[in-house]
């Protein structure tokens, strides 16, 4: 952030703009007025356009200058906010009420397993899928085949999302490999997958 550099290739013009005294040894006395008690090592990243996450992402520091504040969950923090409503079930501090159960991604799961959320036992999951022990319950049954551990027996396939039509016994963990028009080797290029 030099004038030699071109104020970073022109990246801080506009925090320069907004803070004049917080580049070349500046005391940043102007963005300590407005974001008192923020103590980041990069000033220049508070509102920049992308969520920062971690010590940015606080009160303090304006919730990284509004970059993390998600739209229609004002209540909402949390370090990935392109995660909210993207088609997925993210646990954690992103299914909570105060992000509307991850943006909508996780109203199936917590309505198929209540006790599943918020720190709870999982009793009614377990009970479904006795033996499947995961990070991320609500990966299973997602429409999403996470291969690995969640493509076995004891987790349903993933639930049904890894099971392919036509092949019953084909358990492999990229199903959109099977039948692609390309000759994959390995567990793909069985019988139970249709060679």
């Amino acid at each position: 952030n030099t004038e030699e550099c071109g104020w970073d290739g022109g990246d801080c013009i506009d925090f320069n703009t907004m803070y004049p005294d917080c580049h070349g040894g500046g005391d940043c006395a102007s963005f300590n007025a407005t974001f008192p008690g923020c103590r980041v090592k990069f000033p220049a990243l508070i509102a920049d356009g992308g969520c920062e996450g971690g010590v940015y992402n606080t009160e303090e520091c304006g919730w990284d200058g509004g970059d993390c504040v998600i739209e229609g969950y004002p209540n909402c923090h949390v370090n990935i906010p392109s995660w909210i409503g993207n088609g997925e079930c993210d646990e954690g501090e992103y299914n909570t009420e105060e992000c509307g159960w991850d943006g909508g991604d996780c109203i199936d799961f917590n309505t198929m397993y209540p006790d599943c959320h918020g720190g709870g036992d999982c009793a009614s999951f377990n009970a479904t899928f006795p033996g499947c022990r995961v990070k991320f319950p609500a990966l299973i049954a997602d429409g999403g085949c996470e291969g690995g551990v969640y493509n076995t027996e004891e987790c349903g396939w993933d639930g049904g999302d890894c099971v392919i039509e036509g092949y019953p016994n084909c358990h492999v963990n990229i199903p959109s490999w099977i039948g692609n028009g390309e000759c994959d080797e390995g567990e793909y290029n069985t019988e139970e997958c249709g060679w």
